[in-house]
């Protein structure tokens, strides 16, 4: 008999369900970004998929960006697909930094703000400085970051598929892009996570008690 699924689980994990939901999108979601990164760094370096897979996982996101930079500026794509590559991969690096800091951190259980009515899952995470960073983070706005990797992860794919178009033009004899293409339109770049020292945290806490009857 299969065994029921408990509905308190985790029942070792503070916080609100929901958040805790959204952050495994989140994890899964990025995948996918990395994913199309690669595809993207493939089509605008005119690199090809098996040569980018063998390099792409050994180097670090920072490095991957300089390198698409390099081999991009001298390339021959046209300045209005460079500009999307650009747009792409500046989005991707706070897609990232999101991600990042997100899976780096722990559960402090839940946060209330009942004057803003914003309450939500209260994450801590370590710098690499040795510093302690809080996230008073709403569903909201974890919602937020996975929609802004799913809207890139859909950006990228047209962004490839237009690259992959207008070399084919070029094979062909064909004019190519002299304009943005019109199913390309560029996202709005995605929000940072806002997150405070836990020194300020802690003040806050204190302003908030001394205020109280």
């Amino acid at each position: 008999m299969k065994d029921p699924i408990s509905p308190d689980w985790p029942n070792y994990l503070p916080g609100p369900k929901d958040d805790i939901y959204a952050l495994g999108v989140i994890s899964l979601l990025y995948g996918q970004l990395e994913s199309m990164f690669q595809l993207v760094f493939s089509a605008a370096t005119r690199m090809d998929i098996d040569h980018t897979f063998a390099i792409f996982h050994r180097i670090p996101n920072n490095v991957r960006q300089d390198v698409l930079s390099n081999l991009m500026a001298s390339g021959p794509l046209p300045d209005v697909l460079k500009d999307l590559v650009r747009h792409f991969a500046s989005a991707f690096k706070i897609c990232a930094e999101n991600r990042h800091a997100l899976m780096h951190s722990q559960s402090g259980g839940t946060h209330h703000n009942y004057e803003e009515e914003r309450s939500g899952i209260l994450l801590r995470r370590f710098t690499r400085s040795g510093k302690t960073e809080v996230s008073k983070a709403t569903l909201k706005e974890l919602r937020k970051v996975a929609d802004d990797i799913e809207a890139y992860v859909l950006f990228g794919a047209a962004i490839a598929s237009e690259i992959a178009i207008h070399f084919r033009l070029i094979e062909l004899g064909k004019p190519t892009h002299k304009k943005p293409p019109p199913l390309c339109d560029k996202p709005p770049l995605p929000t940072a996570m806002n997150w405070q020292s836990h020194e300020s945290f802690q003040d806050e806490l204190r302003q908030r008690k001394s205020s109280l009857p």
